[in-house]
C-alpha cells in the first residue's frame, strides 16, 4: 500500500483538482453538466497534520483515522483527536472547491452556471453518544444535511422549508428546461429559490433501509422503530451473488452474513418491473438482533434540537403516526 505523503496525493484534492482541469477544457462548451462525488470527509480521517492540528494541538498519542461504529467507548481526549481529523478534512476540501471556484470566476461561468453543494449523510462525533453511523436512532446528526445552491440573477438568502435529496432531480431538469421523462417522487425547488414561502411539501420520509423509519413535517420528527416480528431483515439484489466472492458465505451489514442457499429469486418487489434475488441476514449483524436500543421517538425540533427529550408516548404520537402512514401510502400510489 502506498502511503500518501503530499497534500496533494490526497483523495479530495485530486478529484477537486480534475474538475479544475475540466472546466479549463470545458468552458466554451454552450451547456454541460457536471456531478462530482469527492468522497470526503470520509473515512479514514487520514489527512495532513497541518490540518488537523488546527484543531487539536496537543495530541500525541497514535493516529486515530478509522474508529469502530457503535457506541463510543474511547477517552475524551482521542474523540477530540477524531473531531479534529474531521474538521482538517473539511478545510482541506474547502480549500480545494475554492479553487474550483476560482475557475468559474476565471471564465466568467457565475452569470450562467447553476452550482448546488450537498450531501447523503452527516456523521457522529460523539453525539448522542455514538461514533459513525452506525443502526441507530436517526437523530438530526447524521439525516438533516446541508443544501447550498448558487442559482444565477437569485438573490442569496437562507429558506427554511423542507426539503429531500429525490428534489435536486426535478429541480435540475427545470433549470436546464427539460421535462422529467418519468413521474418523480422528487418535487423542483426553484419556487423556493425566487421566494415562494409556501414551501413545496408538508411532510417527508427519511431513513435507511433496515432502520428506523422516520417522518417528519418539519415541527416534530418520529423515529418508528423496526418490530420483532420483522425478523428475519431481507436483503435483495439484481444478482444472485450479492456480489459475494469465494466461499459459501460472505460478510454483510456490520457482522451480519449471507447464505448462498437461502437465496431465492421473485417478484418480491412490485415497485419495479423486473424479478429479484432475496437472502435474510444472519449472523451478529445489529439488523437482525438489533443490539442498539429500539423504541420510537418523537422530538420538537423546535423547543428541543438537540433531541434529548423523548416524546413518545404523548399524544402528538399519535398524529405522527398517522401522517407517517399517509405518507407511505402516497407514494405506494405513485
Amino acid at each position: 500500500m502506498q502511503r500518501m505523503n503530499r497534500e496533494e496525493e490526497y483523495c479530495s484534492p485530486r478529484t477537486l483538482r480534475t474538475v479544475a482541469n475540466w472546466l479549463e477544457e470545458n468552458h466554451d462548451q454552450d451547456q454541460f453538466f457536471l456531478m462530482v462525488d469527492e468522497f470526503d470527509p470520509h473515512e479514514p480521517f487520514d489527512v495532513p497534520e497541518h490540518f488537523w492540528r488546527r484543531y487539536d494541538q496537543d495530541y500525541e498519542d497514535i493516529p486515530y483515522i478509522w474508529p469502530d461504529y457503535g457506541e463510543w467507548k474511547g477517552t475524551e481526549s482521542e474523540l477530540k483527536h477524531i473531531q479534529a481529523r474531521y474538521a482538517g478534512k473539511i478545510t482541506m476540501i474547502d480549500r480545494y472547491l475554492g479553487r474550483v471556484f476560482e475557475k468559474l470566476t476565471d471564465f466568467g461561468l457565475w452569470e450562467n452556471t447553476a452550482v448546488i453543494v450537498t450531501t447523503d449523510h452527516g456523521h457522529f462525533l460523539g453525539d448522542h453518544g455514538f461514533i459513525g453511523k452506525p443502526p441507530c436512532p436517526n437523530y438530526n446528526t447524521i439525516s438533516k444535511i446541508p443544501l447550498i445552491s448558487y442559482i444565477p440573477e437569485k438573490n442569496g438568502g437562507r429558506v427554511n422549508s423542507l426539503t429531500a435529496t429525490v428534489d435536486l432531480y426535478p429541480t435540475i431538469l427545470e433549470l436546464l428546461e427539460i421535462e422529467p421523462p418519468v413521474k418523480t417522487d422528487g418535487k423542483s425547488l426553484l419556487s423556493l429559490i425566487n421566494g415562494d414561502s409556501n414551501g413545496v411539501r408538508d411532510s417527508t420520509l427519511y431513513g435507511w433501509y433496515g432502520n428506523w423509519i422516520n417522518y417528519t413535517d418539519g415541527r416534530y420528527t418520529y423515529f418508528r422503530a423496526p418490530r420483532s416480528d420483522e425478523i428475519p431483515f431481507y436483503v435483495y439484489s439484481d444478482r444472485w451473488n450479492f456480489g459475494i466472492h469465494g466461499d459459501n458465505q460472505g460478510p454483510l451489514l456490520n457482522g451480519g452474513e449471507i447464505n448462498l442457499g437461502e437465496i431465492e429469486g421473485g417478484d418480491f418487489m412490485p415497485h419495479i418491473d423486473m424479478p429479484v434475488y432475496r437472502a435474510p441476514i444472519r449472523g451478529d449483524s445489529p439488523f437482525e438482533k438489533r443490539t442498539f436500543e429500539s423504541h420510537d421517538h418523537l422530538y420538537d425540533l423546535e423547543e428541543d434540537s438537540n433531541q434529548e427529550e423523548n416524546l413518545a408516548g404523548t399524544e402528538i404520537e399519535s398524529e405522527m403516526i398517522e401522517g407517517l402512514q399517509e405518507e407511505m401510502m402516497r407514494l405506494k400510489m405513485q
